[in-house]
């Protein structure tokens, strides 16, 4: 299905529903004209409301200067209302800026201060549907859902229909978000029914957009024309209208999303035509955060039409205006990994191990800034309490010259009062200092200790990596070391034999016995070319690996390795022992892998494995009067369509539903203090990604565990 190829270039759509728009059906310029062309400062200011209502259409600097000419007039008319809709553009142009958090205070300040004067107006709908998508963006769903539900009533009581529109489309969006497609989609046509004149479709043209993300979700679920069908119906709806309305948010948006649906049909020019002219729209606009957003999509289309430069250059491009506008850690996070696969697909590893630093670099600074931050917030206490001990000194000043005519002696226990007051203040600020000093001192000395542990960690869970092989290694060398000295044994007996065959001259008895001892030369050489073997795997293992995939055979990988862990655990406890049951795939052959990155994924799940196993048997045997335990094991490898999958299964007591979500996390480990680093599964989520492979878990807490490991073939 068409629709399902294009998922990873639609990632950005949740960013584009929307729930408010405003009427745009007059131009710009005739806008700015009445602005100029006003008579009186009410004509101006009113002229100057309808421009600045038009934000979606300009970028922020633009609204800034027109909220400033408006602020200033509708001082001078001192209407209450018209300052409220002042801080209202004044708000919006910190949504558009990206600071989000600065505009929801301001935001809730407003609506605290005017609730009490009015209940229900055109402007302070504004504030609430503006505070409704910053809480959307920000990811507040349940404050969203709390809000529209109070605003429908409100809206029901005063009959306001575009009002019931947006607050409708909130909820619809909200559920959106929450992946509950049918009660997204019912929330919108309860609002797409209101909407019965082509100016209110105009008006709320992004309600088509919102119907265009349900229907691509039913289109992913359901292999079903009749959804791709509403989908590109309701796109091409959206497009009209905004362009009707001349609302030009909507319409990028709209047009990004229909120009990856084109991508999915394989109309390429068309596609590419549309995406452009989003984006450009979106430029003229000037919201960074969306602009962002559109370039990615942009990336994502050029690497799928592998048109590399193009997505090289674009991605370049974004990575620039984000770090120029300070975009926040999600907006660059987002860049970074598009650049990290450009040029990864485009075999520039180079480039991609730049931008991995890149990225790791701002992981780190996002760490400096909140011990930065600490630091500041200490600071701050230290001058507030400077600022206390000014005020105080002041306070003394003015009542040392109220109170003079009070007598001498009067002055004199004031001034001592405040004396002993300021002297303790003092010793207080200069403690401050000291702690503020020692803490400084102790965050960085934790920061140095807390990076030089990691460090230390995972060389820790490379070299018990190592240690784990170190066992089932001596197991695997001792058989064909054995054989090789049997054989040796046996050569020599045979060649004594043959001297004293020689002394009595029975050269047929001679040629039998050089016969055997050929033979068992060459049962010693294969024997020893087996041990050299493994040595040669276990130096591969050790060593560093150089990123370079080989042709490996999957199969003999797998075993290998799990006859190293499963020896390598009984040669530390004797008394295990286990049922091991592969099945593998002899049609796979070999796929190109780092083999000695595999194999540390491979034994870390070995061990895991075998460690809970071996766990459950004993708790069992030593609990239990019924039937013993039996560990049990099962390893399988099989194709499927274009991945291989290596399946590892093991009957212990599985993984407790709470804690299966952090078990690739760093750090996360269930076993006991020492006995693990827990980087192990964290190590082999990365090594898999890397393979642009993938780990899965099938589990039943109390009976089995499972998992299953995806590599392209």
């Amino acid at each position: 299905m068409a629709i399902i190829n294009c998922k990873k270039n639609l990632v950005f759509f949740f960013l584009f529903l929307s729930f408010y728009a405003n009427a745009q059906l007059t131009k710009l310029d005739s806008l700015k004209k009445n602005i100029t062309t006003a008579t009186t400062n009410a004509e101006k200011l009113k002229a100057t409301f309808a421009f600045c209502d038009r934000w979606e259409s300009f970028n922020p600097d633009t609204l800034y200067k027109y909220t400033l000419i408006a602020t200033k007039l509708s001082g001078e008319e001192k209407n209450n209302n018209e300052i409220l809709l002042c801080n209202y553009y004044v708000a919006v142009y910190l949504f558009q800026k990206n600071k989000l958090d600065t505009a929801l205070s301001a935001i809730n300040n407003v609506i605290a201060s005017a609730k009490k004067t009015m209940v229900y107006n055109d402007t302070l709908v504004k504030f609430w549907l503006l505070k409704g998508n910053i809480l959307q963006r920000t990811f507040h769903f349940d404050e969203v859902l709390q809000l529209d539900l109070s605003l429908i009533t409100l809206a029901e009581k005063y009959r306001d229909t575009v009002g019931l529109i947006r607050f409708y489309t909130g909820i619809g969006n909200v559920n959106l978000r929450l992946k509950k497609f049918d009660e997204a989609a019912q929330w919108h046509y309860k609002a797409l029914a209101l909407m019965q004149t082509d100016a209110l479709k105009a008006q709320c043209s992004f309600i088509y957009t919102n119907l265009a993300v349900v229907y691509y979700h039913f289109a992913s679920m359901d292999d079903n024309k009749k959804n791709e069908d509403s989908l590109e119906s309701n796109l091409q709806k959206a497009i009209k209208y905004s362009r009707q309305g001349n609302s030009l948010t909507n319409l990028a948006n709209c047009l990004s999303m229909y120009g990856n649906i084109l991508s999915s049909y394989k109309r390429l020019a068309d596609a590419e035509s549309a995406l452009t002219e989003a984006l450009e729209i979106r430029k003229k606009i000037g919201d960074v955060f969306y602009e962002i957003a559109d370039m990615l999509a942009l990336v994502s289309f050029y690497e799928n039409s592998k048109n590399i430069p193009k997505a090289t250059a674009v991605c370049l491009q974004a990575l620039q205006l984000a770090k120029n506008n300070g975009a926040d850690y999600s907006s660059l996070t987002s860049v970074y990994s598009s650049l990290g696969d450009v040029y990864y697909n485009a075999g520039n590893y180079k480039g991609y191990s730049e931008v991995l630093i890149e990225k790791i670099n701002l992981q780190d600074s996002l760490y400096r800034v909140n011990t930065a931050e600490k630091v500041t917030e200490m600071e701050a206490k230290y001058d507030l309490q400077k600022k206390q001990t000014t005020i105080i000194q002041q306070q003394y000043d003015l009542s040392k010259k109220n109170y003079f005519i009070y007598g001498s002696l009067f002055i004199f226990l004031v001034a001592a009062f405040f004396s002993f007051f300021l002297f303790r203040n003092i010793k207080q600020k200069q403690r401050a200092n000291i702690l503020l000093h020692t803490q400084k001192k102790e965050i960085e000395t934790t920061l140095a200790e807390l990076k030089s542990t990691q460090a230390q960690l995972i060389q820790s869970e490379k070299m018990a990596s190592l240690g784990e092989l170190t066992a089932g290694i001596a197991h695997e060398i001792q058989n064909p070391l054995n054989f090789v000295n049997n054989f040796s044994e046996v050569n020599k007996e045979l060649l004594i034999e043959m001297k004293e065959e020689i002394d009595k001259k029975n050269f047929d008895e001679v040629k039998i016995l050089a016969n055997d001892i050929i033979d068992n030369e060459e049962k010693i050489n294969h024997h020893g070319r087996r041990a050299d073997s493994i040595v040669k795997g276990m130096l591969q293992h050790s060593r560093s690996s150089n990123g370079l995939k080989e042709s490996t055979d999957i199969n003999a990988l797998a075993d290998e390795y799990l006859r190293l862990a499963y020896h390598g655990l009984r040669a530390k406890d004797k008394s295990f022992n286990a049922t091991i049951k592969t099945d593998y795939d002899e049609t796979i052959g070999n796929i190109n892998i780092v083999p000695q990155d595999i194999g540390r994924v491979l034994l870390n799940l070995y061990t895991n494995a075998f460690y809970a196993i071996n766990e459950k048997k004993d708790f069992q045997n030593s609990t239990s009067t019924e039937k013993k335990f039996e560990p049990e094991l099962f390893v399988s490898t099989k194709k499927v369509n274009d991945k291989i999958e290596i399946i590892i299964k093991d009957n212990g007591n599985g993984i407790p539903q709470k804690i299966i979500d952090k078990i690739f996390q760093p750090f996360f480990t269930t076993k006991p203090t020492g006995s693990g680093t827990g980087l192990g599964l964290s190590l082999s989520y990365d090594i898999i990604k890397t393979h642009n492979g993938e780990i899965k878990i099938n589990n039943k807490e109390g009976e089995y565990a499972e998992f299953i490991i995806k590599l392209p073939s």
